[in-house]
Parts: C-alpha cells; structure tokens; sequence
C-alpha cells in the first residue's frame, strides 16, 4: 500500500517535488526504502534509462515479463514545450505507465499540477488494491494500464506473462476519451476476483484495429487468375481494392484458410455463387485495364467495454466481427460485397 515512505531516495525526491510546488507521487510502502535519486529528476527502484520512461515501450515488455516490482518516476522531454512527469510501476499483477505533461515553456503550471494531484490519487488507489490483489488470481496474468494523453493512448487489459497476446506499440488502440483506464483499473483489480465474469451492460463499446499485410496483387495471365503467391494456410480478414478510371472499390471477406479462399475464387466453380461472382468481377476488372490489389490480417486488437485484448482470428465470430468493421470502414458507395456483407 502507499504511505509515508522513508529513505534517501524518498526524502531527495519529496524535496524535490515541495520546492517545485507539486504533489508527491503515490510510493508502494514496499518499494519506498528501496528508491534511489539516478539523476536530476529521476528516481527510482531499479537502474533504468530515463529515456525509457519516456515511452511506453519498456512497460508493455515488462507487462509480459516475469521482472520484479519496481517504481520509477522522471522527468522527461525535448524542446522547449514537450515535457513531462513519468510515473511507472510494476507491483503484483500490476504494470502502469502514467505520463503527464508538465515543465513546457508555454504549459500552464497551475493546470498541470492540478492534473498531477487528481492522476497521483487515482494511482495511489490502484496501488493499494494492486498491493492487496490476492497472489493466486489471475496467475499468469498482468493487468497492464496506459495513461499518456500526450500519446493519445488510455486503456486497461490484461496480458500473458508468457508473451502471448502482446500487442506492439503502433497496435494499441488509441483513445479520446481521458481518465478512464484509471478508473477501468480499480473496477479490475477491486471488484472481480479470477473467476467472476464481466457485469452484463445494456451496451458495450466495441472497437476493432486490424493489422493489415500488403500481400501483392491480382494478375490476369493467358485469360487465367494469378493470386498472390505465398498466401498462408489460416484463418485471416481478406481486402481487396480495385483501381480502375471510375476509383476504387473494395471488397472484404473473411476465412478459415486464406489459400484456400484465393483458390475458390481462381477456379470460381459455380456450385459457390460468390465464389463464382467474384471470379467474374475480377477477370472483367482486369480486362478492362484495372488493378487488383490484395491485403490480409491476420491478427489485430478487440477493445470492448474499455478492455484490449488480442482479436482470436481462429473464432469465426471473431473473424465476422472484424470483417463488419472493415467493412464499416469503407464508403458506403465503394462497397463490392453482395449485400454489403462479406462472403458467408
């Protein structure tokens, strides 16, 4: 839990910290003795980079590792105006990265350190239920928690210590909204234990980030399809986008075996009535001169209700809901899919 805290690091960093006129960061009681002064701004438990704790990169490889506890605040930036106070920790099943603007030529402090005091608190919250979280829910698990306006990034899920389920930095689901995955932690680590499930709500916000591989493209040979080589045996989200004098239209589907899939579409057997349609849009397409080009993905991130995970492309109902998504992000008028659905 947080508390009063003793040691040289402390007292250095709660110095530092008066004398700038902000409030002290929340300490894990059981880290507190171990916090040491590394630098000008910077303290913390372990040796660590500061310009790790500038991004958070290190604590999204740390959520998926089995590293000790340790806590980490500095300060950070370049410029004249693109600075800010980190705050980092991994706890138990916790691993959090809060990042808030403050030190900018053109910041106003008043603002800033307000919004230092309301974050500091909402963390100390989640410590102390992180500190108290039972040692044997959710084993294997860390709950990893990202608040960086300045990145545009805020969101709560939980991750594999194993790796599995990872998503990379450029795959996080970005946010508007603000001061939310703070809140999202304490539900988490507060009010279910590691068998309770999710409250049933009357609506839940889903949201869908595919990855997107550039596989190549369509060819017309001697009068014959050629699809791109290559293509995986496994489930995956298919685009393709056809060029041609009139724009670009676009159509999405979704399978258990993309090779498969390409290779319905090359023989275009008509017992498959879509299979047949689509063989016969793509060889009057490129007659006409136009271009076919293909992406697949084969992985991607779910957000629902607020909570990231990996996108199960093995699921069909996972696969179904990524490819409505895809879809929806198409203009309406570009659509190829008969019905505006993808190929059942």
């Amino acid at each position: 839990m947080t508390g009063s805290a003793t040691g040289g690091g402390w007292e250095d960093l709660r110095a530092t910290f008066t004398q700038a006129g902000l409030p002290l960061p929340p300490m894990p009681m059981a880290l507190a003795a171990q916090l040491e002064r590394r630098d000008d701004w910077l303290w913390s438990t372990r040796d660590v980079d500061r310009g790790l704790l500038y991004d958070p990169r290190l604590i999204i490889d740390e959520a998926t590792s089995p590293v000790s506890d340790y806590v980490a605040i500095a300060h950070a930036g370049h410029g004249v105006n693109s600075y800010f106070l980190t705050f980092q920790v991994v706890l138990g099943p916790l691993a959090l990265f809060a990042q808030t603007a403050w030190g900018g030529v053109y910041m106003d402090a008043t603002v800033q350190t307000e919004q230092l005091r309301v974050q500091f608190e909402e963390i100390a919250e989640v410590i102390d239920l992180a500190a108290a979280w039972p040692a044997d829910a959710r084993p294997g698990r860390r709950l990893l928690v990202l608040v960086s306006e300045y990145k545009s990034i805020d969101l709560c899920t939980w991750l594999e210590l194993d790796g599995r389920g990872q998503p990379g930095l450029g795959r996080l689901r970005r946010s508007s909204r603000r001061s939310t995955a703070l809140r999202r932690a304490r539900q988490e680590l507060d009010r279910r234990g590691p068998d309770e499930s999710v409250e049933p709500r009357d609506g839940v916000e889903v949201t869908v980030a595919l990855d997107w591989d550039d596989a190549g493209s369509v060819q017309l040979v001697d009068g014959a399809l050629v699809f791109p080589a290559d293509l995986p045996s496994q489930p995956g989200i298919y685009r393709f986008r056809f060029h041609g004098s009139d724009g670009v239209r676009v159509y999405v589907g979704e399978t258990s075996d993309l090779r498969r899939r390409a290779n319905h579409y090359l023989i275009g057997n008509p017992a498959g009535r879509t299979n047949k349609w689509v063989h016969d849009l793509m060889r009057e397409h490129l007659a006409s001169g136009g271009q076919i080009d293909m992406a697949i993905a084969l992985d991607g991130i779910v957000t629902v209700g607020g909570l990231l995970r990996p996108l199960e492309v093995g699921r069909s109902m996972s696969r179904l809901l990524a490819e409505g998504a895809a879809l929806h992000c198409v203009p309406p008028e570009q659509v190829l899919n008969l019905h505006g659905v993808g190929e059942r």
